[in-house]
């Protein structure tokens, strides 16, 4: 992960006619002349992009991935996607992938790309979707899924050597190499010819002498040619020997997944959108019946003092739960999802001293999380609370059952219920998956998305997985009380009404084996809800509480399983327990997210989702790494 978790936000100013620089460099975003122009001439024509996208399908390939160095206003980005609407096939995808050290603000952007009218239908869909200044990685889709933005918020000395992809094309952006040499050095072009296969291509609109020997250096031909406006000259080129060979998608176009909780379903809609057979399998007789079918659930995450693998993945996997939500369910914000924001209350002392700290670091953005004092939560919430606490702004509510719904209507998904999975084996080059029917199902890739009912099939790998019973509690809002108008945590949590009931809870319960809703847990909840509301709660009748208890799939690190079944002998594990027969790359897992699934399932399915189609990864390697299925099989 970046060897620094601060990240430097851009300062600009704007010219006379309102374009703008950079504070800190000196230099301009782009050509005084025009912008636009340069970026076609630069980038786009001297990676030779139309041809090649309209030629793409004739090399077997439906993928196109373009690496960038300094995103800055996002120019690049969006006229690269104008242009590979027109003409790429409809069937392809774009992954752009960029390293910025210091993002622009939401404001900033909007300014900038406001001198385009004719990008601003696109301009306004990035801005949507635009991450705050949270340093790692970011992911977003547009055109319907078929365009990836990867936003790479770091230095990219540090960012380059996490990211896993095959590029196709090099945009080298960023300022003047006489105005920002830290990020024209030597390690820049090795890492580009790290991630480069033979005939990947470089353009860029300098010329200057350290920057031609420096990429020649890394292996890259390099020519002169014509520079754009007034500039005389500009570089361009390609690599033809590349460790990096083309990706390798798996060829298996089916994919059976165990499990139609939000694990599950997520991992069905990412495949089903690169256009797999998707075939998913769920015991009950609908999707979304276990943990996933709370009426409501929060989008939360506690972070601690200083930043780990456990808080960037829930950082991260909030922004890309909060991006699912707007792309699959615009209509329904308000109804069944918001990101109106999570009040979070300190329970004890030592919670509100991290709290201090967290607000305080400067290591999170304030669009992300800001203290609280009890005015502003007050305001926010419409009740009479008393403490201080952290706001997420971007954080909010769902409800699962319907992100379920969602995310499985896609025309590749067939959700086959009541479809309880006996055992599976891996034979000549398919999974045979037996059901209690006793009928048998064939798949070329298997995944287990059945969080702890994983166990019932005995795999030879340590998976240090748990169940904990939570029951979680429904009351009539009532009529004399003014609605919430955020979700709070304390020790537990309530959500804003929906539909005309309130959710809150929730009972830990590490020793509950039973499914049996309790008079007893609803007391508990009802006594969380009075820490954080008491008017509130002494409203409320526990006798007429209803509610749904599940079982939360927790491992020993609070990190989820997401992954291949590990190889053997892979250098970073000990030779692992392999399955007779199988090929280590078609068994994948997504499993393990205890209460925060919300914000990891999604991610999870993603990475899987990637892996599988040998796309570029959505997280540094230190993250992927952390949620491995063979992480306690190591030394």
């Amino acid at each position: 992960m970046p060897s620094s978790n601060l990240l430097g936000s851009a300062t600009l100013t704007w010219d006379e006619q309102g374009l703008p620089e950079s504070s800190v460099f000196g230099d301009v975003y782009f050509s005084r002349e025009s912008g636009l122009l340069e970026t076609d001439y630069v980038f786009i024509q001297h990676n030779d992009l139309p041809r090649r996208w309209q030629h793409l399908t004739d090399h077997g390939s439906s993928c196109f991935v373009i690496a960038e160095t300094g995103f800055g206003t996002g120019l690049n980005f969006l006229v690269a996607w104008q242009n590979w609407l027109r003409f790429a096939p409809s069937n392809a995808r774009l992954h752009f992938v960029s390293v910025e050290k210091f993002p622009l603000s939401k404001q900033d952007l909007q300014r900038a790309l406001a001198l385009w009218p004719d990008l601003q239908e696109i301009a306004s869909e990035l801005l949507a979707q635009y991450p705050c200044a949270l340093p790692g990685f970011h992911r977003m889709y547009f055109a319907g899924g078929k365009i990836a933005l990867t936003l790479l918020f770091g230095d990219v000395h540090d960012c380059l050597p996490q990211l896993d992809a095959k590029v196709d094309a090099w945009f080298l952006d960023g300022f003047a190499p006489a105005k920002n040499p830290e990020m024209w050095q030597p390690q820049l072009y090795q890492q580009m010819a790290r991630l480069s296969k033979p005939g990947t291509t470089f353009s860029t609109f300098t010329s200057a002498g350290i920057v031609k020997r420096g990429i020649a250096g890394a292996g890259f031909e390099v020519s002169k040619v014509a520079g754009f406006g007034r500039k005389r000259e500009m570089l361009c080129g390609k690599i033809t020997e590349a460790p990096c060979g083309e990706a390798q998608p798996s060829s298996q176009k089916t994919i059976a997944i165990i499990g139609a909780g939000l694990a599950g379903c997520s991992l069905a809609r990412a495949m089903a959108e690169r256009d797999y057979h998707v075939i998913v399998l769920e015991r009950h007789p609908e999707a979304a019946q276990e943990a996933s079918g709370n009426p409501q659930g929060i989008l939360y995450l506690k972070l601690p003092k200083s930043p780990s693998a456990l808080s960037q993945w829930h950082s991260t996997g909030l922004l890309y739960t909060r991006n699912l939500l707007q792309r699959l369910l615009p209509d329904n914000k308000g109804d069944d999802w918001d990101d109106n924001g999570v009040i979070q209350i300190a329970l004890k002392e030592s919670d509100a001293e991290r709290q201090r700290t967290v607000a305080g670091s400067g290591v999170y953005p304030a669009d992300f999380v800001t203290g609280c004092t009890t005015d502003s939560i007050r305001n926010l919430s419409g009740y009479p609370i008393n403490e201080g606490g952290l706001l997420f702004g971007q954080a909010g509510w769902v409800s699962p059952p319907v992100l379920c719904k969602a995310l499985l209507n896609h025309p590749n998904i067939t959700l086959q219920c009541n479809s309880q999975v006996k055992d599976f084996t891996y034979v000549e080059g398919k999974w045979q998956l037996r059901l209690s029917s006793d009928s048998m199902l064939e798949a070329d890739i298997l995944a287990l998305a059945c969080a702890y009912q994983t166990k019932q099939f005995g795999l030879p790998l340590p998976l240090p997985i748990n169940e904990v019973k939570g029951q979680i509690s429904t009351a009539k809002q009532p009529t004399h009380m003014p609605a919430l108008q955020v979700s709070v945590c304390k020790e537990g949590y309530v959500a804003p009404p929906r539909k005309g009931m309130y959710c809150f809870g929730a009972t830990f319960e590490r020793n509950g084996k039973d499914l049996q809703v309790t008079q007893q847990g609803h007391l508990q909840n009802l006594s969380k809800l009075e820490q954080i509301l008491p008017e509130l709660a002494s409203a409320m009748d526990a006798s007429q509480f209803s509610g749904r208890v599940a079982f939360r799939c927790t491992t020993q690190d609070h990190l989820p399983i997401a992954g291949p079944y590990p190889c053997q002998d892979t250098g970073t594990m000990n030779a692992q327990p392999t399955l007779p027969g199988a090929e280590a790359s078609s068994l994948f897992f997504n499993i393990g997210h205890g209460s925060k699934g919300l914000i990891t399932a999604p991610l999870a399915a993603e990475l899987i989702a990637c892996q599988i189609s040998g796309e570029p990864l959505p997280l540094n390697a230190t993250l992927i790494q952390a949620v491995t299925p063979g992480r306690w099989s190591r030394d």
